[in-house]
């Protein structure tokens, strides 16, 4: 008996799931687009401009494309990573819909594609200013993790893509993170100038060597481990920022500055 009323139990939660996912009662017409934004495919390559919309109406991320290469303006203009936005952009022109989901506002909430400006919005939208292309809105991953739910921003339906979308609302995850990748291999010799004037310089220990010696050492002392120098030499491998403003000069009177040749 317990058995069977547990079975009852979770058919009752797996139908309320169902209908809050599926909605099949309030799809529409049920035509399915063939894409989700038909006007982005022929524009991708002449797009200058995109804006994510985080959850309250802000726009959380302005992407802009020059002559060379897109920037983010929340970040003074400083490179993209042209890899991520020209994956977002090839992944919205390409969007599929595999089902219709719910066209009744009520229930846009449990999707996250309610209008991203409510105070209890978790989508984001995506608009695309100067184009006569829809604006869309990104909800959450669908359960199975295949696909994302999303809305046309001007219109009711909304539907579950043939693709997870990711949007970052965080203007750090759209730059270019790498700075320089310079490994110690390629490293003669390391100068540190401190602010008070002391010097520490670091030559390699020969053409064929890997590891570096430490110069003018004071009488009475020993260079320290060489791991520590070899360290120094690799300062440029792997570089990378955490965030990004723009230098406004003059450099600190207390600055540390590095010479690498």
């Amino acid at each position: 008996r317990n058995r069977f009323l547990m079975l009852v139990a979770v058919t009752l939660v797996a139908a309320v799931l169902v209908f809050v996912l599926d909605r099949s009662g309030d799809s529409g017409t049920g035509e399915m687009p063939a894409t989700l934004l038909p006007g982005l495919q022929g524009t991708v390559n002449e797009l200058a401009a995109i804006d994510i919309v985080a959850p309250g109406g802000r726009i959380a991320v302005s992407l802009r494309r020059d002559e060379e290469r897109w920037r983010v303006s929340e970040r003074d203009g400083y490179e993209a990573d042209f890899a991520q936005v020209l994956d977002l952009l090839r992944t919205l022109a390409d969007l599929g819909v595999e089902e219709p989901r719910t066209d009744n506002p009520d229930w846009y909430a449990h999707l996250g594609v309610q209008d991203v400006s409510r105070p209890d919005a978790t989508g984001r939208r995506i608009d695309f200013p100067g184009r006569e292309i829809s604006s869309v809105i990104i909800g959450q991953v669908d359960p199975s993790g295949e696909g994302s739910y999303a809305r046309v921003a001007e219109e009711a339906q909304s539907w579950l893509l043939d693709a997870v979308v990711e949007v970052p609302v965080d203007p750090v995850a759209w730059l270019e993170s790498g700075i320089m990748d310079i490994p110690s291999a390629d490293i003669a010799q390391v100068v540190i100038r401190h602010a008070d004037g002391e010097v520490v310089r670091i030559d390699r220990a020969g053409e064929e060597e890997p590891s570096f010696v430490l110069r003018d050492v004071p009488q009475g002392r020993e260079a320290g481990g060489e791991w520590k120098r070899n360290a120094i030499a690799n300062g440029l491998r792997a570089l990378n920022l955490e965030d990004v403003r723009r230098f406004q000069p003059p450099a600190p009177e207390d600055a540390t500055r590095v010479l690498f040749t």
